[in-house]
């Protein structure tokens, strides 16, 4: 629900005591929600699987639950938000894009779900970062995107594992092809 990402967003501004970490955590969380990456997609990101220039974010087969590349477009949020975290990361030397706190690497499996506590803990709201894929999808079918596009951004093998999400289509979202 909309509430819950503003109340989740709150809790990012209002806790990360740091521009690097709040600029991370932002980050993170734009991913996940507008770009649909699983948790393991966005740990392993690499600052080399941006393209700024095309908008562009590709998930690469080594990374990937299905063990194959696919390439995501960023929306103009996503890309600045972006733009504004790599230039406060500047002096780390990782490849990883979503760097810890404490060493120059990748932020762990366990760092990633600490962050979740803590913002489950300051925001309210009980969710997992699953959650946001889920959301992405059904925004995206909200909207008028098809079940095509969207299996190919989620990076499903099969169809009917991208079909799940039409049970989440409210009636509004029906009642102009219904009309047609």
């Amino acid at each position: 629900k909309k509430d819950a990402i503003e109340k989740i967003l709150t809790a990012i501004w209002n806790h990360s005591n740091e521009a690097f970490i709040l600029k991370r955590n932002l980050v993170i969380f734009h991913l996940l929600l507008f770009c649909g990456l699983r948790r393991g997609e966005l740990i392993f990101l690499q600052i080399r699987d941006f393209d700024l220039d095309n908008k562009t974010l590709t998930v690469r087969a080594e990374t990937s639950k299905v063990q194959r590349s696919r390439h995501i477009p960023l929306n103009s949020r996503v890309t600045l938000c972006l733009k504004d975290y790599l230039q406060t990361r500047k002096q780390l030397k990782t490849q990883y894009l979503i760097a810890s706190r404490s060493r120059d690497d990748r932020l762990s499996f366990d760092g990633l779900e600490h962050l979740v506590k803590r913002l489950k803990l300051h925001s309210g709201v009980n969710f997992h970062l699953h959650q946001l894929r889920h959301t992405f999808a059904v925004n995206f079918l909200n909207s008028g995107g098809d079940i095509a596009k969207l299996k190919q951004l989620l990076g499903h093998t099969n169809i009917t594992m991208t079909v799940q999400y039409l049970r989440c289509l409210p009636v509004r979202a029906m009642r102009a092809d219904v009309e047609n």
